[in-house]
């Protein structure tokens, strides 16, 4: 579990206690997450203010944009507001993508734990914005995201030939 320990506040934004057959039930987050605060959708003009009071954040997506590596927005908006992104290990994306600094990638809340304790250095949450920085300059350009979903269509054309 990513997130599942209580020794750590953890605030969610977004629609996770709206129920819905694409999510978990809303009861079940609440009890898997005791110390979370559910806080709902904001709107995009508290985005940016939003994420920079917090010292990092990390990235929960659906399971299918994770199988896909769908990177959502708000990693742009979490660099733009200086405030460093953690990656799910899990989230299918080119390992060079993963590699710009190692404590951007968790696994489990330990790692999260270890991850926050690089933060507390200012050299090395520089270095870590920084890096987020490149990342988000390099890869959410729109010439990469051609790329990418010129790739999806293709396997999703292969899957669909291969049902045939």
């Amino acid at each position: 579990r990513l997130l599942g320990d209580d020794r750590l506040p953890v605030d969610f934004y977004g629609n996770w206690m709206v129920s819905s057959p694409y999510r978990q039930d809303p009861e079940r987050v609440s009890r898997d997450f005791k110390s979370a605060t559910f806080h709902g959708r904001i709107g995009q003009d508290e985005v940016l203010e939003t994420l920079s009071k917090y010292l990092a954040t990390v990235h929960l997506a659906k399971d299918s944009y994770c199988r896909h590596g769908l990177v959502a927005i708000r990693w742009a908006e979490a660099a733009a507001a200086g405030t460093p992104a953690f990656v799910p290990f899990g989230f299918e994306l080119p390992k060079s993508w993963l590699s710009y600094h190692p404590a951007m990638t968790v696994v489990t809340s330990v790692d999260v734990y270890r991850n926050l304790q690089f933060l507390e250095d200012p050299k090395t949450f520089s270095q870590i914005v920084e890096c987020q920085r490149e990342f988000v300059s390099q890869h959410m350009r729109i010439e990469p995201w051609h790329d990418i979903l010129a790739k999806v269509r293709d396997r999703a054309k292969e899957t669909v030939n291969a049902d045939a």
